[in-house]
């Protein structure tokens, strides 16, 4: 099943080096600590909501954004599987608090 940990932190870092920013500009910006970002980018933290949507917000970007894995086709799913992977998702999100 996905990973959302290791998806965050690929997206993270894909998003910061798009908008070509350092973790501590990224930091800067999203006003929390440069400690943090690289804690969470390294796999050493799960972030809270807060903290996603502050990064997500400096990225210009949305939380699912945070989250999306263009891998994964949800439309090749069935109705059982979409119900299991809403399932999952929220309780890998949930861990992540």
């Amino acid at each position: 099943m996905i990973n959302t940990k290791e998806i965050l932190i690929r997206n993270l870092v894909n998003f910061r080096h798009e908008c070509k920013m350092s973790q501590s500009s990224l930091s800067e910006k999203a006003g929390i600590s440069l400690g943090i970002v690289s804690e969470i980018e390294n796999g050493h933290r799960n972030p809270n909501l807060e903290t996603l949507d502050k990064i997500a917000s400096a990225l210009n970007k949305n939380v699912y954004d945070l989250f999306y894995d263009p891998s994964y086709s949800v439309k090749e799913l069935t109705k059982q599987q979409k119900v299991q992977l809403i399932s999952d998702l929220v309780n890998d999100i949930s861990g992540l608090m």
